[in-house]
């Protein structure tokens, strides 16, 4: 099973109100079955197979394209019958290799002794830890070795979905003001 999610900020938002404005509700859900179709198949497709899998016409499925490129939704491009179509910040899940309850098991003490129980945020050593994504699987993170860090509760907690860095750059902004 595949599970995608593609990662919106305060910009992109308007690029959709201005989707929605530009093609209705036909063109807003022919965005979000794109997506899913782009999700399962890379590379050039013949233009054929898009239009089935759309359910749409030529004529509509250039316009479609045309809208969404030109407000940066997309990006994609014909060569002869083939069309390959991007989504850019579409992250595919990949929701049957994450870690069964014993893996993860594992893999929070290899992370632990690793970093000896110590958060790697804070410093702080021991109490309630945590196993972190630096880079959170709701942003496209694996559950591997070198994507997992210890975080102590409050700091995961704080942390929430965003990366590593971006996180260390939020604290610092905190302890400066404070």
């Amino acid at each position: 099973m595949k599970c995608i999610k593609h990662l919106t900020r305060s910009h992109s938002e308007e690029k959709k109100s201005a989707l929605l404005n530009d093609l209705g509700l036909d063109g807003y859900g022919f965005f979000w079955r794109l997506c899913e179709i782009v999700a399962e198949q890379n590379g050039y497709q013949p233009v054929k197979q898009w239009r089935k899998q759309l359910g749409i016409s030529r004529k509509k499925l250039r316009l479609y394209l045309c809208t969404l490129a030109e407000q940066g939704l997309i990006d994609f491009e014909q060569s002869g019958d083939d069309l390959a179509i991007e989504v850019p910040g579409l992250v595919v899940l990949d929701t049957d290799n994450r870690c069964d309850s014993a893996q993860w098991a594992a893999l929070r003490d290899a992370v632990f002794l690793r970093d000896n129980y110590t958060c790697s945020y804070c410093e702080s050593a021991g109490g309630r830890l945590e196993c972190d994504h630096r880079i959170p699987v709701s942003r496209g993170g694996s559950d591997s070795l070198d994507n997992l860090t210890t975080s102590c509760f409050a700091c995961n907690r704080a942390k929430r979905a965003k990366t590593d860095e971006e996180f260390i750059t939020f604290r610092n902004r905190i302890e400066v003001v404070n």
